[in-house]
């Protein structure tokens, strides 16, 4: 499986050689069959390298939950910081709930039982109340199993009972979410189930009264991601490395994907020239550049690098504000604004507002009337012109060649000369 996940050789040998391989290969093997994506396996592949060297798994049998907390505690505080590595909170999440799921696998993860046991019950019994007396949906309920759980495993660990619980716990816990990056109103449920959860936990007398009307959700405003999530891709998207982008269209002609994907390793701006590797038709190309399109890639290329340090040249050349690879929608959203603000629109009853693939169709017309204004043979030009934009024939360029004004009056300049022995009437 390692094969077929990793292609560098060395990356596979690193994989297959380091310690419990059949153990992480067996869970690799479930996920897939779970239906994990590729990427998805290739990240667990390498979180499980990380838990062979922060845990001791070759000689423990049983890891305990706070130890693989210890190892999370000591991998994010590690010395260098990992360059990418943007939320430490995050990411020592993230370490938890794969190293426990893996464990949890090879039945290797110590879980206490005698509180599990006890929760297990509370838990049945406010489930069918909820199902009985309030009448709530099966999906409610499972929801809100699962959070009492949660809370229930966190706050009442060390045998401790609800009785022993005060609002402290329960505030810190709602508080956990915050720090987890949950949203405001992720957090506004969660309190609400811990509510409901305590006043039927009052009525049995499970707890210390008052906790129920103590616990005081966040308040969440009307519309208060609204803003976010229409203007986010605003937020993510740097202007340099958006104008850099629109540039490049146009300035080579190159469709969208082949920008927004390229890699630092295809740039090569001693050389003038980019290679397109694996798009359209399955082809790679090399893409010259003239001098000052060529200029602006350089000086963007050296800004990237220092404001969005790389590991190495398989990194993206276009990253957002988080250092993360352009996303299509976030572009075209950002075009879409970007041309409504500057007025360009069609007012001819099309279904079609100008896109951003246009520029390309732009390119390949002002390079043919920029060839007809030099003299130059068009007919000769057009198949190197078809290679450039990547096209298996000429028919295929010819979708772009839109008829302007421009281009009508420079091809008709052209027929006089011909047909008039170079006179040129005006």
């Amino acid at each position: 499986m390692f094969t077929q996940l990793f292609k560098r050789p060395k990356a596979v040998e690193r994989y297959r050689t380091a310690p419990l391989a059949e153990s992480r290969l067996s869970y690799l093997r479930h996920c897939a069959e779970e239906g994990a994506a590729q990427h998805t396996l290739r990240r667990i592949a390498a979180y499980q390298l990380i838990f062979v060297s922060c845990l001791d798994l070759v000689t423990v049998k049983e890891v305990r939950p706070e130890q693989i907390e210890d190892a999370a505690d000591g991998w994010i505080s590690r010395q260098p910081a990992y360059h990418s590595q943007k939320d430490a909170r995050a990411s020592r999440v993230v370490f938890i709930a794969q190293a426990k799921h893996w464990l949890r696998f090879l039945g290797r993860l110590h879980v206490p039982t005698t509180s599990a046991q006890s929760h297990a019950e509370l838990i049945e019994e406010f489930a069918r109340y909820m199902g009985q007396e309030r009448g709530l949906s099966p999906l409610t309920i499972h929801t809100r199993r699962g959070r009492v759980a949660e809370f229930l495993t966190w706050s009442c660990g060390n045998h401790r009972t609800l009785q022993d619980l005060s609002i402290l716990d329960i505030d810190a816990a709602i508080a956990r979410k915050g720090a987890q990056g949950c949203t405001r109103a992720s957090i506004q449920t969660y309190a609400l189930v811990l509510r409901a959860f305590f006043r039927y936990a009052e009525m049995r007398g499970w707890c210390k009264p008052g906790l129920a009307a103590a616990i005081m959700p966040p308040r969440v405003y009307k519309g208060e991601a609204l803003p976010y999530r229409k203007w986010k891709h605003r937020l993510l998207l740097e202007p340099r490395t958006f104008r850099t982008l629109l540039l490049l269209l146009y300035g080579a002609g190159l469709r969208g994907c082949e920008a927004r994907l390229l890699k630092l390793s295809d740039v090569d701006t001693p050389a003038a020239r980019l290679t397109i590797r694996d798009t359209k038709f399955y082809k790679t190309r090399l893409v010259p550049l003239g001098s000052d399109l060529n200029g602006v890639i350089a000086e963007y290329a050296e800004w990237r690098v220092a404001v969005h340090p790389v590991r190495n040249d398989d990194e993206s050349l276009f990253v957002d504000r988080k250092g993360a690879p352009l996303q299509d929608y976030v572009v075209r959203r950002a075009f879409a604004d970007l041309r409504i603000a500057a007025g360009v629109k069609r007012n001819d009853g099309a279904r079609y507002q100008p896109r951003l693939h246009d520029l390309r169709h732009g390119f390949t017309v002002d390079r043919l009337t920029a060839w007809y204004r030099e003299g130059k043979d068009v007919q000769k030009l057009l198949p190197a012109l078809s290679t450039y934009l990547g096209h298996i024939n000429i028919a295929a360029t010819q979708v772009y060649l839109t008829m302007t004004p421009e281009l009508l009056r420079q091809a008709c300049r052209r027929f006089e000369r011909y047909a008039f022995g170079e006179v040129e009437h005006e």
